[in-house]
């Protein structure tokens, strides 16, 4: 356990958590807030995880077996929120997208040479634009309501 400003923090395997229906992290029965990582068999890090009552919140990384950064995303609220990125094994950049409410804004891809080969901007008329519209005037009571509200159809 550790502790960032005035609150306590597990750290714990991500083989501890259990899965719910509501799609919710439970640790020990309760909904799980802290940090969840993954090592290799010989003890290097391979993935990290931050949850706040049992939803993804803030950062998660995963790093391939070579200690090479492979993704670094930001949830808010259980959705992918912020700019992520995702690298290739030899170091190059790969994607860089920023979503906001677990709606892609932009996305750009390169080739492991460094090429861009694809380039995407969300169009206002796009439906999911006023989706954002949408989900931006929304005042949520908790982060499992926004987590109900992406998982029904």
């Amino acid at each position: 356990m550790f502790v960032i400003g005035t609150g306590y923090f597990m750290r714990v395997s991500i083989s501890e958590l259990d899965y719910s229906d509501y799609h919710v992290y439970i640790y020990q029965g309760k909904d799980f807030t802290g940090i969840a990582y993954e090592n290799s068999n010989s003890g290097q890090l391979l993935a990290e995880n931050s949850y706040v009552d049992g939803v993804l919140q803030g950062i998660s990384r995963e790093w391939y077996e070579n200690g090479q950064l492979h993704y670094e995303y930001y949830y808010e609220s259980g959705a992918l929120d912020g700019l992520c990125k995702e690298w290739y094994e030899s170091g190059q950049l790969k994607i860089e997208c920023l979503y906001k409410f677990g709606i892609i804004i932009s996305k750009k891809q390169w080739n492991e040479d460094g090429k861009l080969i694809e380039e995407y901007e969300l169009d206002e008329i796009d439906a999911n634009f006023q989706l954002l519209k949408k989900l931006s005037k929304l005042k949520l009571a908790s982060n499992k309501d926004f987590i109900k509200l992406l998982t029904q159809g």
